[in-house]
């Protein structure tokens, strides 16, 4: 109706008996008319709604219709967040593409106060979630100027606090509300993956205390986020992120935890995060942060024993879903000791099953770096050392069916060894024990490593 109103359309008045918002151009009115119309017919559909507005953004003389469609669409679609962070963002999705202008800041404090009349409207969590994801991702891009980033930062944080005194804050609103407190620099916010993985990761967390000491952002900032994180945590007690930078940010009140005696004083904290985060899938992101703080711990590799009693704890606790975290504890041991202390460590890593591929194959590397270095060449009277045959034997055992790759390395350590025989025995079993969509790639592939012997 909009794009088609160009002349006249009928020889009487189509708008008579319309009410339209005063000003409104008569072809405004029909196709007012027309949505109306439209959405009666369709029912709830929020998709039609917003297209309606960026139809309505083509034409400049129908910001009329557009005011009257965006109220339409707030009245029903108050509490669906996808359609509040929309809203926010059409202001922006009308400026040029290239450069940054006075323009895109205006739409960018359009979208905030249209974030503002959506909480309004629909004080109701998904809501609250929307409006400070939205806040955050305008944080993050690269164009917008530092002014404009600091405010965006300041209406986050304040989203935030207005979400937590209406009592709807979701663990992700305190883990953004925290975070934002510790971080002042939109650089820095721009240099980090998604917030839930900075609570998760030890090597995220350093990156950003890193960065926060650069800017000179103080040890009162920390402490305020601790607060926020702790509040968060008391009603969102099952939240593995929120808990996980409660404890992060706990190891750095204490100087970082740099230490296996100074990871053992915040222990008790630990725990209660694994308890409220048990038996769900939850419960791994809060023990590989404490792995991963204890391997990463200054001592770790002159007490490897006291490092690894909390991997077992992880292991007795997560039972089988302890399997993905086995394969960073693997390369922990293997790139810190030499050959003869990691098979002794790595036992604690093969026992209790399942183990994972990706940890075998970074034991069954070290084994074979070994063995290449034992060896001048090709030759009769040259062996696979036992170690590493009884390895590939535990791999095979457990990922025999699929694992081509494993079943070549390992007849390939008896051909480097000229133990033919032997080399054929393991092709046999691979044939007999891989999947038959397999064995031709495997035969292929058996056959070019013979030939290049």
């Amino acid at each position: 109706a909009a794009g088609g109103a160009t002349g006249p359309v009928c020889t009487g008045d189509p708008t008579a008996g319309m009410q339209s918002s005063p000003g409104m151009p008569p072809w405004c009115a029909i196709a007012h008319v027309v949505f109306n119309e439209a959405t009666a017919a369709l029912g709830p559909d929020a998709p039609f709604h917003l297209g309606c507005l960026r139809t309505c953004a083509e034409f400049e003389s129908a910001a009329p219709l557009a005011r009257l469609v965006e109220a339409s669409t707030r009245r029903g679609f108050a509490s669906d967040p996808e359609v509040a962070a929309s809203l926010a963002s059409f202001p922006l999705d009308g400026c040029p593409v290239g450069g940054w202008t006075a323009a895109h800041t205006a739409a960018v404090r359009d979208g905030l106060r249209s974030l503002e009349s959506s909480v309004a409207a629909s004080p109701t969590q998904p809501v609250w979630d929307a409006c400070g994801v939205w806040t955050e991702q305008m944080m993050r891009r690269e164009e917008v100027p530092p002014g404009l980033a600091a405010r965006l930062r300041k209406q986050a944080i304040r989203l935030s606090k207005d979400a937590h005194k209406a009592r709807v804050a979701s663990a992700a609103v305190y883990l953004r509300w925290a975070l934002l407190t510790l971080i002042h620099s939109p650089a820095v916010l721009r240099s980090l993956p998604p917030l839930a993985q900075v609570a998760c990761s030890p090597q995220a967390w350093r990156e950003l205390l890193s960065a926060c000491s650069a800017a000179a952002e103080s040890a009162a900032a920390a402490q305020a986020a601790l607060r926020i994180c702790e509040t968060g945590v008391k009603l969102h007690p099952h939240d593995a992120p929120l808990a996980c930078l409660c404890l992060q940010l706990t190891m750095t009140q204490r100087g970082g935890c740099t230490r296996l005696r100074d990871l053992a004083a915040v222990r008790e904290a630990f725990w209660t995060a694994a308890r409220s985060v048990a038996d769900s899938p939850g419960a791994i992101p809060v023990w590989r942060l404490w792995v991963e703080s204890a391997l990463g711990a200054a001592d770790a590799g002159n007490n490897p024993e006291t490092a690894l009693a909390v991997w077992k704890l992880a292991a007795a606790n997560l039972k089988h879903q302890s399997a993905q975290l086995k394969a960073m504890v693997a390369q922990w041991i293997c790139s810190t000791f030499d050959l003869a202390r990691a098979r002794e460590l790595r036992v604690l890593v093969l026992q209790p099953p399942p183990t994972p591929l990706e940890a075998y194959e970074v034991m069954l590397s070290q084994e074979a770096e070994a063995q290449a270095g034992r060896e001048s060449g090709r030759g009769h009277g040259r062996r696979v050392p036992n170690e590493l045959c009884l390895l590939y034997e535990q791999a095979l055992a457990d990922h025999g069916q699929h694992a081509v790759d494993l079943w070549l390395q390992y007849a390939q350590c008896h051909l480097r060894c000229a133990a033919f025989e032997t080399a054929g025995a393991v092709c046999q079993r691979a044939l007999k024990m891989l999947a038959p969509d397999l064995h031709a790639g495997f035969t292929a592939r058996y056959q070019l490593a013979l030939q290049a012997g």
